[in-house]
Formats: C-alpha cells, sequence, structure tokens
C-alpha cells in the first residue's frame, strides 16, 4: 500500500494539482491510474497485474517501447474501487 501512497504523491507535488488528487484503492491491480478530464471522462491505464509495465512507460516516457506483456481484456470481468484503509495504510491519509 505505501507504494500506492508513493505513486499519488507524486500529482500530488504539483501545486495546482494537489487538491484535485484523489486516491482509491482497486483490489484487481489491474487499473494502474485515472484521470478525469473537465467534461467527465474519465481515461484509465489498465494493463496486466505486473508492476513491470508501468514502470517501463514511466521510465521510457515519452517513447512506448515493446512489451511481451498481454492483458485478455475478454477475461476481465468487474472493477472494484474502495477508498484506503487508512489504518493498514497510514501513508495515506498525508494524501
Amino acid at each position: 500500500m505505501l507504494n500506492k501512497a508513493l505513486k499519488s504523491s507524486r500529482p500530488a507535488s504539483l501545486r495546482r494539482a494537489a487538491s484535485q488528487v484523489r486516491v482509491v484503492v482497486h483490489p484487481q491491480s489491474t487499473v494502474h491510474s485515472l484521470v478525469e478530464f473537465v467534461d467527465g471522462s474519465i481515461l484509465a491505464q489498465i494493463s496486466v497485474t505486473d508492476m513491470r509495465l508501468p514502470i517501463l512507460y514511466a521510465l521510457a516516457w515519452p517513447e512506448r517501447p515493446a512489451s511481451t506483456l498481454t492483458f485478455d481484456l475478454a477475461a476481465l470481468r468487474h472493477l472494484d474501487f474502495e477508498p484506503p484503509d487508512l489504518e493498514r495504510s497510514p501513508a495515506s491519509a498525508s494524501l
């Protein structure tokens, strides 16, 4: 859970966006990030439950190198989101 706090602290460190950052937990770990636009639409980064892909994307940005990791979209049945458990993950309280 600390990695969730660290991932969300990066955009939160930008003063202009800090008040707009919300933290939610996605137990299936297929959604790695969500961005909500002013029109209410949401863009999600959905990929395999393996942090190598988001890390590869972050390190190689703005390039998109090829990866051998694949995601079976047909196997995705539902997406759950819940508020962070502040007792289990106290670092999330500071966000």
